[in-house]
């Protein structure tokens, strides 16, 4: 066989032979982390936007990235972002990654775990963690408001 190859001049993604040959990714999968590795940090993306790029098909597309995350090519991150709305963000990596230890959190921010535990106020997560309850009211009379008068 002889390979052609052109000089690019720019917009290319170069991917180490070690990932090309990965035998455990099958030829969408290698074709899908090729293109995402391509696309500018901080992209969207979308299952439904992959499939809509070529003839694959969603669930094509869908197991693709699901073996991708098998073999550690990529990482779904869900966050939770300012407004409590939850977001799944993927990691994309041109090998495969190695285990991280959990990075310990800044002074002063609380991890979602802490958080939750607090807000729950679950005795078996370590108790309310909020604040004391206050006074319960023995009896408790609604005010009475003037009466008019004049109809």
């Amino acid at each position: 066989m002889r390979i052609y190859r052109s000089a690019p001049k720019r917009s290319f993604t170069s991917l180490p032979n070690a990932t090309t040959r990965d035998k455990h990714l099958s030829w969408a999968a290698m074709g899908i982390l090729s293109y995402l590795l391509g696309l500018p940090d901080g992209s969207r993306t979308s299952v439904r936007q992959l499939a809509g790029l070529r003839a694959e098909g969603r669930d094509r597309v869908a197991a693709a990235l699901r073996q991708l995350e098998e073999f550690r090519y990529l990482r779904r991150v869900k966050r939770q972002g300012p407004t409590g709305r939850f977001t799944t963000d993927y990691e994309v990596f041109d090998v495969p990654y190695a285990d991280e230890p959990e990075a310990p959190a800044e002074p002063g921010v609380a991890s979602l775990g802490e958080v939750c535990a607090a807000v729950s106020g679950n005795p078996a997560s370590g108790g309310p963690t909020v604040g004391a309850p206050g006074p319960t009211p023995v009896s408790y009379t609604p005010p009475t408001l003037p009466t008019n008068s004049r109809v």
